[in-house]
């Protein structure tokens, strides 16, 4: 048989049209990662969740070109959410690592804006780093400094988390692997999840979406400085969501960690 026959008897690779949109905007070649990625968006989609999602970053590829597009809509833009690095960020194939003095990463996503009501948000993060800090892996609050979503890692005392509310939610911690989820779907209730299953609720009332852009790495704040509380977190993944139900947080971690595993940096 001649090499071209043989060509044209071989299986060809389909990926799915958004995960190659993904693939060629971060200029990914690696297989092993082009088919983590293109796992993560059909399993996404085939469970009712991609629509769900407002900007998603896998943080696969392992440069700061790669790391800064929105799978949902990978556009060099501020309105597709695509992520603008500020101060000290490191770039590596476990994700995006913050220094906790001044790196930030900005991503333009606007809560009043982006989301449909202030009783269904959520944010999500997969960090990949043991370390204890008070800081933000993620947050915006309002320009009146009102009105926070964000996620706080702890340990060994608590993880405390708000959505979109005054008050949070905490509970005792080991460590600050794994994926965590805040979620509202409720006037009177926001959740916090950890690797899928619900750990505590916040039953603050929820409160008008703050008016400035989200940071991850830092929260976004108008007073001293736009950035607050830099986190030297490292995190493998970064969703921000409409509100979960228990159920699809435990399928959405299911998805995130099979999709780190196949690139061997699952950390559960």
């Amino acid at each position: 048989m001649s090499y071209y026959n043989l060509l044209s008897i071989m299986p060809r690779v389909t990926y799915d049209p958004d995960a190659l949109a993904f693939m060629t905007a971060a200029g990914l070649t690696d297989n092993t990662q082009k088919n983590a990625l293109n796992s993560l968006v059909v399993n996404l989609k085939s469970n009712s969740l991609w629509t769900k999602m407002k900007a998603v970053y896998p943080f696969i590829g392992g440069s700061a070109t790669a790391h800064k597009f929105n799978l949902l809509n990978p556009l060099d833009t501020n309105a597709a959410f695509r992520l603008n690095f500020i101060g000290g960020i490191t770039h590596s194939s476990n994700g995006i690592l913050g220094d906790g003095i001044n790196g930030a990463s900005e991503t333009y996503f606007t809560p009043n804006v982006g989301y449909s009501s202030q009783n269904n948000l959520g944010i999500s993060a997969y960090s990949t780093l043991n370390n204890n800090t008070g800081n933000f892996t993620a947050g915006v609050y309002n320009s009146s400094g009102s009105n926070p979503i964000y996620l706080q890692n702890n340990y060994p005392s608590s993880i405390y988390a708000a959505s979109n509310s005054g008050g949070g939610t905490s509970y005792s911690d080991t460590n600050t692997l794994g994926f965590y989820t805040v979620s509202r779907l409720s006037s009177t209730t926001g959740k916090i999840y950890k690797n899928g299953a619900f750990v505590n609720n916040s039953n603050a009332t929820s409160a008008p979406l703050a008016d400035l852009t989200m940071a991850i790495l830092a929260a976004k704040y108008i007073g001293g400085s736009p950035y607050i509380n830099y986190s030297n977190r490292q995190l493998a993944l970064f969703a921000i969501h409409d509100g979960l139900s228990d159920a699809e947080v435990a399928i959405f971690s299911t998805i995130v960690n099979n999709y780190q595993t196949a690139l061997s940096r699952n950390v559960y």
